[in-house]
């Protein structure tokens, strides 16, 4: 079925494959907490992984951090309880199956989001805990093997087995609890086992963060990067020498200081490297008014939950020679989820330097995951900064949203008409009114299409987030379009389309449409 749902902001993937390895740093319902390591070793050497011990009959399973090197590909991390958290609850020994039980949650302690490589697509190996050694029998006789592994594959050696937390594990999130079983003889009363957690993050050595992280500059015009050092979990790394380069020096230069100069028209890649670390920012470069400089962006909460009664609130620090008119910002569950959106308003400093600031509300049952957030600025040129950008110049704007009641279902069609029924290729116009009940997070979007068997693949009609009457659980859009020139005479069958704040699409076909009383064909004519 066609689709005719659009969106103005574009989100366009960044493709990396990074890998981090990290060191699980407790597994139990508690464990001590030592200071923060002021940078990890980016090779495994020095690291530690973690060694658990099961004690069979009294149904325990502890695990501590353990000195023993590790040739992990990527960078480990180490600290109790400082990057990841093992948690192993509800274990439990069933001699007759001979099999030991325990559910496991996995938590992310660092400041980037695991399992993914660009902070907003998920990867594919979701977040993996390996098997480094074992299990091995401690007391008794006997072996033990894990029972429900995931799958097996090669780490520090091969065929390791690991169990895989799917999805993406935002910064202070924890993973749901699943079940770790091994296969135990009677005859073992203890077993141990090292692990790792390996995961791919947007950047594996860290990050060079750049302000402004959208510069926009005049010709002749120049303007001072700014950066700041971040190891890969997030704390403020030791200062180094960082090389500045920029991909088109017609457009813009950059000298040894981060001092950019605009020398034509155009857009250009800055990049700033520290070591294996780097950060990088679009700027455009104009001959008359540039648009906006966005000098920073936030989101705040990190954590929220779908009721409707939680908020985020994203701030922007705009820099405009002529002042702001516009500050749009839009946060999104992606892949296809739902999003909020809102117009920031000026809330400190001046027009031509301020502070924006708006809120978003969380509607009850909105899609649960990680929402990354997209700004632009106008003044009237527009700047719009997406999601791999504010990556790329180290600003990861994103929320995580708990939604214990995530809502899946699309809207439903109420009524359908248009007017009038037959029209002029290139004259006439024709307006559509789509009625909906939602008994979830609301609609967002609805229209009606056609389409005509005397031309294929080609669609004619209209949609909209415009509603006329209602609210978002009960209501109606309206829309109007040109029925265009040279569309082909004949009889075309109606279709209609709503969306839901969580992109949940309802299409109804011209049978379900008759249903609710409307009409389904539109009879095209010569002008």
């Amino acid at each position: 079925m066609p689709n005719l749902m659009s969106h103005p902001f574009a989100f366009i993937r960044r493709a990396a494959l990074l890998g981090v390895a990290l060191l699980a740093t407790a597994c139990g319902d508690r464990g001590p907490s030592a200071p923060p390591v002021a940078e990890p070793a980016p090779a495994p050497a020095n690291a530690a992984r973690l060694r658990c011990t099961v004690q069979v009959r009294a149904a325990t399973l502890a695990c501590q951090r353990e000195g023993t090197p590790g040739a992990v590909r990527g960078v480990i991390l180490g600290g109790q309880g400082i990057n990841v958290r093992l948690a192993s609850s509800g274990t439990a020994y069933d001699a007759g199956t001979e099999t030991l039980r325990s559910d496991v949650t996995l938590e992310n302690l660092t400041a980037q989001a695991l399992g993914t490589s660009d902070g907003y697509q998920p990867a594919a190996e979701g977040v993996r805990v390996f098997f480094a050694s074992g299990p091995d029998v401690s007391v008794g006789t006997g072996e033990v093997s894990v029972a429900n592994a995931d799958g097996m594959d090669a780490f520090t050696t091969s065929s390791q087995p690991y169990f895989q937390y799917d999805g993406i594990l935002a910064p202070g999130d924890t993973t749901p609890s699943r079940e770790w079983r091994f296969a135990v003889p009677a005859t073992v009363t203890s077993f141990a086992f090292t692990v790792y957690v390996w995961a791919r993050v947007p950047a594996e050595r860290g990050w060079v963060k750049l302000t402004p992280l959208a510069p926009s500059l005049q010709v002749g015009g120049t303007l001072h990067l700014e950066h700041s050092l971040y190891t890969v979990a997030g704390s403020p790394a030791v200062d180094a020498p960082v090389v500045w380069t920029t991909a088109d020096a017609a457009v813009v230069t950059v000298d040894s200081a981060g001092v950019l100069t605009g020398v034509g028209e155009g857009m250009a890649t800055v990049t700033a490297n520290s070591g294996a670390r780097s950060g990088s920012v679009r700027v455009v470069v104009t001959a008359g008014t540039p648009p906006p400089t966005i000098v920073s962006f936030t989101l705040t909460p990190a954590d929220v939950t779908a009721n409707g009664a939680d908020t985020v609130w994203a701030e922007v620090h705009v820099r405009s020679a002529v002042g702001t008119w516009q500050v749009p910002v839009v946060i999104a569950r992606r892949p296809l989820g739902s999003f909020e959106q809102c117009f920031a308003g000026w809330v400190s400093g001046t027009s031509q330097d301020a502070i924006y600031r708006c809120p978003m509300v969380i509607a009850d049952g909105a899609s649960h995951g990680l929402w990354t957030g997209s700004v632009e600025a106008t003044n009237p040129e527009l700047r719009w900064v997406s999601v791999p950008e504010l990556v790329a110049a180290g600003y990861p704007a994103q929320v995580s949203v708990h939604s214990p009641d995530e809502d899946l279902t699309p809207p439903v069609l109420t009524g359908a008409t248009f007017s009038p029924t037959t029209a002029r290729a290139g004259v006439d116009s024709v307006t559509l009114e789509v009625s909906y009940t939602d008994a979830g997070v609301g609609a967002r979007q609805g229209g009606l299409g056609f389409f005509s068997s005397a031309a294929p693949n080609v669609i004619i009609g209209c949609s909209t987030t415009y509603r006329v009457t209602g609210t978002p659980g009960a209501g109606t859009f309206r829309c109007t379009f040109l029925v265009p020139a040279g569309t082909a005479p004949g009889t075309w069958e109606a279709f209609g389309q709503l969306i839901d704040a969580n992109t949940n699409i309802g299409y109804t076909s011209a049978a379900e449409i008759q249903a609710v009383g409307g009409p389904t064909e539109l009879t095209v004519t010569a002008p």
